[in-house]
């Protein structure tokens, strides 16, 4: 399976979603040019729970969205 994207819509449920999405937006702007961060395939980060203990994540690709789910920052950062 293969995707080509050119702008993505985010969407964060938690703060610490946010700040992985903070992190991932940056790294996008260090490997691209012109990328459009509105409108577009809907990315959304969400917490499936705050368990420290837990460092796994999931991710989940329908037609119009992606999605990355974990526990903590570090399992988004995986």
């Amino acid at each position: 399976m293969s995707f080509i994207f050119s702008q993505f819509n985010f969407i964060c449920d938690t703060e610490i979603a946010q700040k992985a999405c903070a992190l991932f937006k940056d790294e996008i702007r260090l490997r691209t040019v012109d990328f459009c961060f509105e409108g577009g395939t809907v990315f959304e980060f969400k917490t499936l729970s705050a368990t420290p203990e837990y460092e796994d994540f999931e991710i989940e690709v329908t037609e119009s969205k992606i999605t990355v789910c974990a526990h903590r920052l570090r399992g988004f950062i995986y």
